[in-house]
């Protein structure tokens, strides 16, 4: 064949594999029906080495590059490259979209349960379930450490899309409480909702320029205290209950907390530029030592700014706070906290699998949390800690190792809850163990149908907008919650709130079936 033929040749299948990938109109159906040798070739392993693309969000400080420690380590070990493209949370879900209607796929992206239910017929990701049959036996048996969790892993017709990033440290938000103006005014660590009250009323009368309840960094202020009053601000599963929709299945209890924080607020109990406030801006008043309460994240700042920034003040944790109609919740994070989903339009789908069930083994999930022995970890009398690369790191060793590429956030992996716990302060790991009784808020994945999701997409955007600027109405007192609550359900059941809530239950119903 002459060189001009075999260009012309080339060229033609290119075209013909261009078109293929990037329609994502074929059903799977008919996908499982027409697979060609190249579609086998996919799904079956080679021992050539690779180079993946992975598409995912940034994360502040955690940078993530193929040529961090973790990657090459697993590079070495699997024959699998990864190189990153990252981009702003802000602006993820607007890249997906584009990434979808072009049909110009990376081989790996983070993506959302609605997302994969949206396009689940349509041929456009690869189902795993044979895939994790065949090469993921030790990431199965990791699934297995909770009982719920393949439930979350399959949508409703038992099929998997997606692999996980799996966080088993239970590590969430807690309000936490200033110990110095604790101590100056004379107080105990408020364990229900009565004495929370009464200790921000002796903070606030140490002085002006005190704020007895103020906003952490990178979180919600009141979640602790819808908590207590046993409602939340959507969703609330806990003891075999469900409620798709607290704000409007729980009326009492959330109108009992909204009244008990706009109490709070026109008392000048809660800093009063709380709804002004940028994430920037909160930080200062958390260092000068005049807030009382706040919220933080437990591995970062509840112990941080007495031991990270030198302050004289530190921040101590607080258990789960009893309300007023006898609930104590705490909040824990779901072991799922990041999905992926490998396109078709990728060559890989076996070798990523493979690669990501090396991660489950105990060198894989060594190279992914510690590293390398004598490098980033050592091993003393049978335990192994983090040398002062990590411990020492000019960000702190939480983000620290992230540098490396250990623990990564927005990459899929297995956490070694011991070496995270290696990583933040003792009380971190104490205060979570503390909390034990308390969690019991479960989370269930639940899978909408494509037009169960558009339907909730209508809705819901309504009602939680109307909900979000009622609330803060109520709170700052611009309403009178008793005045104006059933004008605001009767908005939200204009919207179709009890459509949205049969259409969750319904949900929920399957995926206790799966």
């Amino acid at each position: 064949m002459n060189k001009k033929v075999l260009i012309i040749l080339l060229v033609f299948l290119l075209a013909i594999s261009s078109v293929a990938c990037g329609s994502g109109q074929v059903s799977t159906k008919e996908q499982d029906s027409t697979i060609t040798g190249e579609e086998n070739e996919r799904l079956e392993l080679s021992n050539e080495k690779i180079k993946i693309v992975i598409m995912t969000t940034e994360f502040v400080n955690a940078p993530k590059s193929g040529d961090q420690l973790s990657y090459t380590e697993l590079a070495k070990r699997t024959g699998v490259e990864i190189e990153f493209q990252e981009f702003p949370s802000s602006q993820y879900s607007e890249k997906v979209n584009l990434v979808i209607s072009s049909g110009e796929y990376p081989d790996v992206m983070k993506t959302n349960l609605n997302t994969i239910a949206k396009y689940a017929d349509d041929g456009i990701f690869t189902q795993l379930n044979d895939l994790y049959e065949k090469y993921g036996q030790n990431v199965l048996k990791e699934f297995q450490k909770d009982p719920n969790l393949i439930k979350d892993l399959k949508d409703d017709k038992g099929r998997m899309w997606f692999i996980p990033r799996i966080d088993w440290c239970k590590l969430h938000m807690s309000m936490v409480v200033n110990d110095m103006l604790l101590k100056q005014a004379n107080r105990e660590m408020p364990t229900s909702i009565d004495e929370f009250y009464d200790t921000l009323v002796a903070f606030k009368a140490l002085g002006d320029d005190i704020i007895p309840w103020g906003a952490g960094q990178w979180t919600g202020m009141f979640q602790h205290i819808y908590n207590a009053f046993g409602t939340s601000e959507g969703s609330l599963a806990y003891e075999d209950k469900y409620y798709a929709y607290a704000p409007y299945q729980l009326q009492e209890k959330t109108k009992a907390c909204l009244k008990f924080i706009a109490k709070c607020y026109k008392e000048k109990l809660i800093d009063q530029e709380y709804y002004s406030l940028s994430d920037d801006d909160k930080a200062p008043k958390l260092l000068s030592g005049k807030v009382g309460f706040a919220n933080f994240w437990e591995d970062h700042t509840v112990f941080g700014p007495g031991k990270r920034y030198g302050t004289e003040h530190n921040y101590l944790f607080m258990n789960a706070l009893k309300g007023p109609f006898g609930d104590q919740i705490h909040d824990h994070r779901h072991p799922i906290s990041d999905i992926f989903v490998i396109p078709s339009a990728s060559k890989y789908a076996a070798r990523i699998i493979q690669m990501y069930d090396f991660m489950a083994t105990d060198d894989g999930k060594t190279i992914m949390n510690w590293g390398v022995e004598g490098d980033t970890f050592i091993t003393e009398n049978g335990v192994r800690k983090y040398t002062d690369k990590i411990m020492k790191h000019e960000v702190g060793p939480i983000n620290g190792r992230r540098n490396f590429g250990l623990d990564p956030i927005g990459m899929f992996y297995i956490m070694d809850v011991d070496s995270w716990a290696e990583s933040v302060d003792i009380e971190t790991v104490e205060q979570i163990k503390a909390k034990e009784p308390y969690l019991k808020k479960v989370y269930p994945y639940l899978t909408p149908t494509t037009e169960e999701s558009i339907r909730l997409s209508e809705i819901m955007t309504d009602v939680n907008t109307l909900r979000s600027e009622m609330f803060q109405k109520f709170i700052v007192g611009e309403l009178d919650i008793d005045q104006e609550w059933d004008n605001m359900i009767k908005k939200m059941e204009a919207m179709g709130i009890q459509e949205a809530i049969e259409i969750y239950n319904a949900m929920f119903e399957r995926w206790k079936n799966r």
